[in-house]
């Protein structure tokens, strides 16, 4: 392993064998699993790396330590015996120091010990093995001079006993509420009588369950269950002793885990994408780091040391590709004649190795209470614009769908298609160019709506395969479908159906769309961040989380640990400075505010904004219709900017779509409506909503037909083109109130027929009003599709939100808009401050509002230190009504007021509580509990008015004023009374306790002793947890 040598007047040192992990460079990394690995092992490495450095400088010691011969000693338990060290030196050496320590495999010092010492020639120095369980020890030797170390050296021991646990076997998991069960063999070779001592401990140390059983006489297999405990952690160690006469003779130390310990789904998750270094020792430091900054799951490949540091692990388990143009890749191959996508998503067998795979990706890691899966990062049903999948399960699969889509009939497809087919066996889909030569859509469209459910459908799939191995699983992809676009197949609505777990890369729409489609319970991110060029910034970084926890987010999600020019932690484990501000934000949001946020529902303003994915085919053979995701995006980035905050609204929730529920619908990219569709709007303006369509709505229905007459030509009153547009760029010019607009796509061929046009483009009407029952419709006849493109132009200028004022036309004409019709946000601003999010969440009769300026440069002038924020500016926000009032951040009373005048600093964000009640006291009360024992506290809001939901921030301190760490939680308090259980451990210190229980939303905070009782068990010769590096 070691190998020496001269160069000239040089020494030379190669330490051989072994291949580094990356993370270490001098050191063998893991032999074993890291969840059994011993830290001493990397100790023991770096001692070598140490000693073979300071030996090719040329330090040599003044003192000379030579340890046994053999490798290893071996002393037998009942007889014990000494370990000698042989130290020389070539000059006396006087005033010297030994110190001896004995530590066990897992770390724990048994034994130290100290000595004066003196070292002329050569000399012998002893070290007597005290009494210890069987096993295998170092033996630690120091010799220090003036407090600072001249040498040091290492022998290794084994301790047998005649008397020896021979094998230990319990479950790799077992279920919470289970209990503890297992054998062990005991060989029993001395008299008298012995006994099994059981104790269970958790990952915090905590001793949790413990129990003596008699060995029955000559030993043998001993069966044996502790009773069941409440899990605080996942991992969990079961600890076997043989015990003599009370002392303990050998001992074994079981990992388990509670496989049903599942992460919270009512509180806020922190997401790390890093291995951890799954092979090196550095990986617990990192993992350790990461859970001590807060963060509470590991992702990608399995982290054991994410596992061992109290982090819950959500797997990759697959990643669905077109593997012939995935960029992951040297070379795409796919070709434009090549239409059949690899793999095919209806291929039989392809399905049934998906199935086999992720069972089996699932059984790898159900013991470590997953309930989360990705099925892959940058899913794509295919990169570029390819007409896929014409394969023969495809083709058949979209036969089946055309029957539902024509319940049957046959003659009703022949009619939409222009075709003749006399059996559904006849039925296939079109390609784009095939659609093009014949001059009928339909059977192109259609192709393209079945390959939405095909994509929505292999997800869905793979999560009914995986809830067959983990019921309730959330599973779902991340980083995928950022951009509504024909060929991408992703429809939001049925995408949402398919899954429950989705992060995205962050964009406006779709933030939006994934937030407002997806099921109650879905683990929802609004965006990765963390180590890409233009978050490496504090100004960012204590922006960015508050900015998605507004959108709704309920979990953060960070790229990526360790290890690359991506990371958020530097090469020592220690956090970026960036990246450990984010940290103090994120424990903000952990310790209560999320949840409280949670717990409430997200207010829009009447204001939804229509998705119709027919459309967005449409599009692709309208020549000069504007992109429909820079439309959408451009939309609810335009109505944030004025602060309004919208629903994204299906064509599946046409139900929802009532003036009660919204007074305003943007029917933005909607050219392909069906007829169901086209009625549902005209019903909803009839009865007294207000819609406002961009270009040429309802042209088409919703197989891409163009009809003889638009849909909803009588409702915007004009007459529309369907086969013929013309559209192309001008400058709409309003009259009411007089108003240039900047260049826009228009439809020159659009005829006003009955409505109002209150403004032109050249000779092209715009802004036709049309009043149509209780309500009103208004067809722009131009698109804001370019305000984002338009920004991105300006924010070059190197100066404080150059972006903000080169759309003030646009956003001057969506605040009249939203005001006309009648769509006022609740809380405002005065002065408004550019991009400003203002966002509203509601719980019962209590109110919360979130206020946010926008950083006013783009981030990557941080990161390079280009700029810096500039100074708070004051402004009075309007909350629109008389409540009592709190800043949620500061934990202070405003008063009863309905404003309040503040300032508000770019990029740092400000929450406040608006309650019907003052809240003057949190009363706590606990009682006596014995170690061991179930605490039970009750928290209790003392308000002037009927309390509703409050979210409480526990925390428990002991005896030695130090929190409890693992016993602080966050809990919902109905009714503003909480009723909480604690299981106390048996090694707890006993004395008084206090638990401390603060209302997040106010601040208010109350404190109440808490008595516990009993003598800490435990504390004799166990380990309670592995010894400190």
């Amino acid at each position: 392993m070691l190998q020496t040598g001269q160069f000239r007047r040089g020494r030379l040192c190669v330490l051989r064998g072994f291949t580094p992990p990356r993370n270490q460079g001098m050191t063998p990394g893991l032999s074993g699993s890291a969840l059994t690995a011993s830290s001493l092992d990397y100790d023991y490495y770096l001692s070598l790396a140490i000693r073979a450095i300071l030996w090719a400088a040329g330090k040599v010691p003044a003192v000379q330590i030579e340890t046994p011969e053999a490798p290893r000693t071996v002393l037998q338990r009942e007889s014990g015996g000494r370990v000698r060290f042989t130290l020389s030196a070539s000059v006396p050496q006087a005033d010297l120091s030994a110190r001896f320590a004995l530590r066990a495999r897992d770390g724990h010092v048994w034994d130290t010990r100290e000595e004066k010492l003196a070292v002329s020639g050569t000399a012998s120095l002893d070290y007597v093995v005290p009494r210890v369980p069987a096993g295998d020890y170092f033996v630690d030797l120091w010799v220090k001079h003036a407090g600072k170390t001249v040498n040091w050296a290492s022998a290794a021991v084994t301790v047998e006993a005649a008397d020896r646990l021979s094998e230990a076997k319990i479950p790799e998991s077992i279920a919470t509420g289970e209990p503890v069960t297992g054998k062990v063999t005991v060989t029993l070779k001395t008299p008298g009588a012995k006994q099994l001592r059981l104790r269970q401990y958790d990952n915090y140390g905590r001793l949790v369950g413990e129990r003596v059983l008699p060995v029955p006489t000559g030993g043998g297999e001993v069966a044996f269950s502790l009773p069941a405990s409440r899990p605080l952690s996942l991992l969990q160690h079961l600890e076997i002793a043989l015990l003599s006469a009370g002392e303990p003779v050998e001992s074994v130390r079981l990992p388990f885990f509670y496989r049903d310990f599942f992460p919270p789904r009512d509180d806020i998750r922190w997401v790390m994408w890093d291995g951890m270094a799954g092979d090196s020792f550095i990986g617990r430091i990192i993992a350790r780091e990461f859970r001590k900054a807060g963060l509470d799951t590991q992702y990608t490949g399995l982290s054991e040391w994410a596992i061992r540091e109290n982090m819950w692990h959500i797997p990759y388990v697959t990643r669905f590709v077109d593997r012939k143009t995935d960029w992951y890749q040297e070379k795409r191959t796919r070709t434009q004649d090549d239409l059949v996508r690899d793999p095919c998503l209806t291929d039989p067998a392809y399905r049934a190795k998906l199935r086999e795979d992720l069972l089996q990706a699932v059984q790898r890691v159900t013991r470590f209470g997953t309930g989360e899966f990705s099925l892959g990062d940058e899913n794509h049903f295919v990169a570029g614009n390819f007409d896929l999948c014409m394969s023969p399960t495809c083709v058949a699969d979209f036969r089946e769908w055309a029957k539902r889509e024509y319940r049957g009939d046959l003659n009703a497809l022949n009619k939409e298609y222009g075709t003749a087919y006399t059996s559904w066996e006849q039925v296939r889909p079109a390609t784009l160019e095939e659609a093009r030569k014949s001059g009928n859509y339909a059977p192109w469209v259609d192709h393209r709506r079945h390959m939405e459910t095909v994509w929505a459908g292999i997800h869905q799939y793979a999560r009914e395969v995986i809830r067959e191995a983990v019921p309730g699983a959330r599973v779902g992809y991340e980083g995928s479908d950022t951009r509504a676009g024909t060929y991408h197949a992703a429809d939001y609505w049925q995408i949402m159906r398919a899954m429950d777990l989705n992060n995205l890369y962050y964009r406006d729409f779709q933030g939006a769309a994934v937030r407002d489609f997806a099921d109650p319970g879905t683990l929802y991110g609004a965006g990765w961040y963390g180590g890409y060029a233009d978050n490496r910034n504090e100004e960012f970084m204590r922006w960015y989380p508050w900015m998605v926890l507004f959108q709704g987010t309920n979990s953060y999600w960070v790229w990526m640990g360790c290890g690359s020019a991506g990371a958020v932690m530097a090469f020592d484990a220690s956090l970026y400075p960036f990246f450990a501000a984010n940290a103090e934000e994120m424990r903000e949001i952990k310790g209560g505010v999320g949840k409280l946020l949670m717990h409430a529902e997200r207010q829009h303003d009447g204001v939804a904004v229509y998705w119709s994915p027919v459309s967005v085919h449409v599009r692709e053979f309208t020549p000069g219709m504007p992109e429909a995701d820079d439309v959408l995006n451009s939309t609810v980035r335009v109505l944030d900017d004025v602060q309004v905050q919208p629903r994204v609204l299906s064509y599946a929730e046409l139900e929802k779509l009532t003036p009660q529920r919204f007074k305003l619908l943007f029917l933005l990219q909607a050219q392909a409506l069906s007829d169901a569709e086209a009625e549902a709007i005209r019903r909803f303006v009839r009865d007294g909503g207000i819609v406002i369509a961009d270009l040429r709505p309802g042209v088409r229905n919703e197989h891409g037909t163009a009809r003889a007459t638009g849909a909803l030509d009588d409702l915007f009153g004009v007459k529309q083109n369907a086969d013929a547009p013309d559209l192309k760029k001008a400058e709409p010019e309003l009259l009411q109130p007089a108003r240039k607009l900047p260049q826009a796509v228009v439809d020159a061929s659009l005829r006003v027929a009955g409505g109002n046009a209150t403004g032109r483009a050249g000779e092209t009407p715009v802004m036709i009003q049309n009043t149509f029952g209780k309500g009103k419709a208004i067809l722009l006849n131009f698109s804001w599709a370019d305000y984002l493109a338009r920004e991105r132009t300006a924010r070059t200028a190197g100066a404080d939100y150059a972006f903000w004022p080169i759309n003030e036309e646009w956003r001057a004409l969506v605040r009249v808009l939203c005001e006309n019709a009648g769509v006022v946000p609740p809380v405002s601003m005065a002065p408004s401050l550019p991009r400003t999010q203002v966002v509203r969440f509601r719980s019962g009769n209590a109110e919360y509002v979130g206020v946010l300026a926008g950083l006013p440069r783009d981030p990557n002038a941080y990161t390079a230190k280009e700029a810096k924020l500039p100074a708070p500016r004051q402004t009075t926000i309007r909350f629109g009504r008389t409540a009592h009032a709190y800043d949620v951040r500061a934990g202070r009373y405003l008063g009863k007021v309905d404003q309040v005048k503040t300032l508000v600093q770019a990029g740092r964000a400000r929450l406040f509580a608006l309650l019907p009640y003052a809240v003057s006291e949190i009363r706590v009360r606990t009682s006596a509990v014995s170690l061991g024992q179930e605490t039970r506290v009750r928290a209790e809001c003392i308000t002037g008015g009927k309390p509703g939901r409050h979210v409480l921030r526990v925390r428990f301190i002991g005896p030695d004023g130090k929190e409890r760490r693992e016993y602080q939680q966050s809990v919902v308090a109905e009714g503003g009374t909480a009723e909480l259980s604690l299981p106390l451990a048996l090694n707890d210190a006993p004395g008084t306790w206090s638990v401390v229980v603060q209302d997040v939303a106010t601040g208010v905070t109350g404190k109440a002793a808490l008595r516990v009782t009993g003598s800490p068990a435990g504390s004799d010769w166990s380990q309670k947890a592995e010894g400190e590096w």
